[in-house]
């Protein structure tokens, strides 16, 4: 469920905006991926922003365009990932580029996405190296729109587009990369070291807590009877080695196992908060312990919790 600024993050056309920091887990440890404009791809600027807030390199650049820039301003080494090729070119090209990216988190560096205006293609190239690292599509999705204006069809179902993006030439090409998507494989090892994934976004500091109460037996008796759509993966079947990972919070091993909408750690449903009214049907906004705990994610009003979407 997206909440707060997602409705301004969502659009049908793109919007001018700074390029977006992201840090995401994966199976060999914290991969600091930007997500930019080709015009800001070629300029110093940007990188001298990466040296100054993260103390990084960029290595390597994914170019989901499938062309990369003539001249970047520093030695760089180009992928070209072609998101809307339907065959062999962008599978081989992937997997080139996941490879990268594993070899820049060993080295504690960073790696570049851009398409012309990361709005289409690039949030998609960076949704597809999330997968590999161990999310689930919808879920980087989620995070990727919360800190970025994206393609609002990568979010909203085909039949609710505007007629004139149904009809458009690239829409067949959305559709499809989607469908792609969902076929990329987890292996065992990226799912088990992303029960507790996390995702930081370089801005972060702009975003309040309030104090919060914990969620008591009674809030969960009062969603009791519509459990499965309050917890459950709507559209995704459980993970395959959700019984062997561990709770978080209370490290308790064997419960049935939610993940957390904001920093993606696992928790029990015992240590586990989610927002009642968001719609059935659809996913449910559920944060972990930790994010509880710092507040600012859910509002009591009684004994309903609400997300800020709902509230």
């Amino acid at each position: 469920m997206r909440q707060g600024s997602n409705h301004d993050a969502l659009a049908w056309r793109a919007k001018s905006q700074p390029a977006t920091i992201f840090d995401i887990d994966t199976p060999v440890g914290p991969l600091t991926v930007v997500l930019c404009t080709k015009d800001q791809a070629e300029t110093l600027s940007l990188y001298r922003r990466i040296d100054r807030e993260k103390g990084k390199d960029i290595w390597h650049v994914a170019v989901a365009a499938g062309a990369g820039v003539a001249s970047y301003p520093q030695p760089i080494q180009v992928h070209e990932l072609p998101m809307y090729h339907k065959g062999r070119v962008r599978d081989e090209a992937l997997e080139n580029f996941w490879s990268a990216c594993k070899d820049t988190a060993l080295a504690g560096q960073a790696v570049m996405i851009h398409c012309n205006q990361s709005f289409h293609r690039g949030p998609l190239c960076l949704v597809a190296i999330m997968i590999l690292a161990g999310y689930f599509k919808a879920r980087a999705l989620e995070i990727v729109a919360e800190f970025r204006c994206i393609y609002a069809g990568h979010l909203v179902p085909h039949e609710d587009w505007p007629p004139l993006e149904r009809q458009g030439k690239h829409a067949r090409d959305v559709l499809e990369c989607h469908s792609w998507l969902e076929k990329l494989p987890h292996d065992d090892a990226s799912l088990a070291v992303n029960a507790g994934a996390s995702v930081t976004v370089a801005d972060l500091s702009s975003r309040g807590a309030v104090p919060n109460a914990g969620q008591s037996s009674d809030d969960t008796e009062a969603i009791e009877s519509h459990d499965a759509d309050a917890l459950a993966l709507a559209d995704v079947a459980d993970p395959p080695l959700e019984t062997q990972w561990r709770c978080s919070s209370c490290n308790v091993m064997g419960q049935k196992l939610f993940q957390c909408w904001q920093c993606a750690r696992w928790d029990c449903k015992s240590c586990s908060f989610w927002c009642t009214h968001c719609p059935k049907g659809r996913w449910k906004y559920t944060i972990c312990g930790h994010c509880n705990a710092g507040g600012g994610y859910l509002f009591r009003q009684g004994k309903i919790w609400l997300c800020r979407h709902c509230a």
